[in-house]
């Protein structure tokens, strides 16, 4: 199967967050909670991210997976936004495509799109105490060069260079 990825349309925003919100309540589920659902509507979203940002990958012609790529982000990374990376958030995959390389496929875009805009970098952050999805990450060629406290989040920060 090809996983096609794209910017997504204003009237998809509601599929692109219940794809966040079935990926939240599995984790909930599993105890490895990881984000709010008040973070996760159609308003919220809109609120903290440009629709430029907001990217789903569809498989059969059904949405599978999020991806969030931003050109800056100063609460994880405030002293690295140079215009020299991509930073990457909310990477979820529908639980019908599980263990389907859905996120690495969405990874694997991402990086296509950095070496196309030529940044030097590709970060992002996770959760600290999930040491399988932090090597998930490593996996993908990752390195931690950091974890920090944002808030109430212990987070790991990895880095992959283009």
């Amino acid at each position: 199967m090809e996983l096609v990825i794209r910017n997504i349309k204003v009237e998809e925003i509601d599929e692109f967050a219940s794809i966040l919100r079935e990926a939240a309540e599995w984790l909930k589920r599993t105890d490895k909670e990881m984000w709010y659902t008040s973070e996760l509507t159609k308003e919220a979203l809109l609120e903290k991210h440009a629709l430029n940002e907001l990217f789903m990958g569809f498989l059969n012609g059904e949405s599978a997976g999020t991806i969030i790529v931003q050109g800056q982000d100063y609460i994880f990374w405030p002293h690295k936004n140079k215009n020299n990376a991509l930073y990457l958030h909310k990477i979820a995959v529908r639980r019908k495509y599980a263990k389907e390389g859905v996120s690495v496929n969405l990874i694997n875009w991402a990086k296509q799109q950095a070496r196309i805009q030529q940044k030097k970098y590709i970060r992002l952050d996770c959760a600290a105490n999930r040491p399988n999805l932090c090597y998930f990450y490593e996996c993908q060629g990752f390195q931690q060069v950091g974890q920090k406290t944002v808030g109430e989040f212990f987070v790991a920060l990895y880095e992959y260079q283009v």
